[in-house]
């Protein structure tokens, strides 16, 4: 007889595991408290905050400013490409300094390594390795 998908159960189970690790610690999140680098700001990787933990401080934050007639100025940056022109082994030598983790840091080793560009030209395929973003 097979459990069909509708099982309370098989969804009881599922339910539980989804909210743990929902609830789990992030690896980041560990390594950031450690070494004492989180900031009373921070929404990423910290438990009970989020994108809209930080949208809501934003917005208190503007409106208290307003009730109390100070200026306001909101500044938004999209640093999607923040790490675009970073030195590979700058990167690295930054998670030595700050203690990183051994799973953190060779999570970031794997990323790095053996990056190659490879374009297709009139002349043929062409690679380049690449040590930056």
């Amino acid at each position: 007889m097979t459990r069909s998908k509708s099982h309370p159960i098989g969804q009881s189970l599922f339910s539980n595991t989804k909210e743990s690790l929902r609830k789990a610690p992030h690896p980041e999140a560990y390594h950031m408290e450690s070494c004492n680098i989180t900031s009373r700001n921070q929404h990423v990787f910290l438990e009970g905050r989020s994108v809209d933990t930080a949208i809501h401080s934003l917005i208190n934050r503007i409106a208290d400013s307003k009730r109390l007639s100070k200026h306001v100025l909101v500044l938004s940056s999209d640093i999607k490409g923040a790490f675009d022109n970073l030195q590979h082994q700058a990167i690295i030598n930054s998670l030595i300094r700050c203690g990183a983790p051994d799973n953190i840091f060779l999570i970031f080793i794997s990323l790095l390594q053996n990056r190659l560009v490879t374009m297709q030209t009139p002349e043929g395929k062409v690679s380049k390795e690449q040590a930056r973003g």
